[in-house]
């Protein structure tokens, strides 16, 4: 139980953002509300400032800010009732929000608005395209990585093992968003680098996954138990947010584990 209010009560503080930009967008928006027509294969745009203003005043293409500033304003009007629906929906039953319905409501206007508005929620795939330039970005602060193995991935990394690969070669095949060795900080611990740092497209939520690949060997053990600590220290949770897969010498990377951590985590 604790977990699931946890989670709505992450999913609320996004909701009252969302409810927030909503609400200024109305409140700092012009009277009045935007026609669009069609004219061969342009728009043309009008003010309408009174009920019984069907036409409207024309407005040129010039000022951008009005239309656009009309535009966010109508989709502010009715994104916010479907953004406080979903709060009370949380509030209540401490259910776990779909973003969905927030997206259903900009994907339901016509293309002509969509250019005009800035919207307050993103879709799957421009989610996932926002968070690989921020991995990308972490990883080009940190410095080119070298390579220490003679063994590429589909992607074209260079990884320290052959299951490290068959792991990537797998996230690159079924289309799941991932980077590997992206410098995260822990407190109390400093930089780490995951093994893999990645994106559940469908959910937002990003996991780390660690394969130790040398559980027989004392000294790699010993590390391994006091970074995983760490993680959960900083509230990484191994079966949360962090994935954790074993290998030894006599006991190989399990495949069949690893693809249903896949499919339980990640799709």
């Amino acid at each position: 139980m604790e977990e699931i209010k946890m989670c709505a009560a992450q999913e609320l503080r996004k909701l009252k953002e969302m409810e927030k930009m909503a609400a200024d967008d109305l409140k700092n928006a012009p009277p009045g509300t935007l026609r669009i027509a069609k004219n061969h294969n342009s728009n043309q745009y009008y003010w309408r400032t009174e009920p019984k203003d069907t036409k409207g005043r024309y407005i040129k293409k010039s000022n951008e800010a009005l239309i656009k500033g009309l535009a966010q304003k109508e989709y502010a009007k009715k994104m916010l009732p479907v953004i406080r629906k979903k709060i009370k929906e949380l509030e209540r039953i401490y259910d776990v929000c779909t973003w969905k319905d927030l997206l259903y409501t900009y994907e339901r206007l016509s293309q002509a608005r969509q250019e005009m508005i800035v919207p307050y929620i993103l879709s799957e795939d421009e989610f996932a395209e926002q968070w690989i330039q921020e991995n990308e970005i972490k990883i080009a602060e940190s410095g080119e990585a070298k390579c220490i193995s003679q063994i590429y991935t589909e992607k074209g990394e260079c990884v320290r093992s052959k299951s490290e690969k068959i792991l990537a070669d797998k996230f690159y095949l079924m289309n799941i968003p991932y980077f590997y060795e992206v410098p995260l900080y822990l407190q109390g611990y400093g930089y780490v680098k995951p093994d893999f740092t990645i994106l559940n497209k469908r959910t937002g939520k990003t996991y780390y996954w660690e394969h130790l690949g040398l559980m027989d060997v004392e000294d790699y053990c010993q590390t391994a138990i006091k970074k995983i600590e760490c993680y959960e220290k900083n509230r990484i949770y191994t079966g949360k947010q962090l994935i954790l897969t074993y290998e030894t010498k006599d006991h190989p990377l399990n495949i069949r584990i690893a693809e249903r951590l896949i499919k339980e985590y990640l799709m």
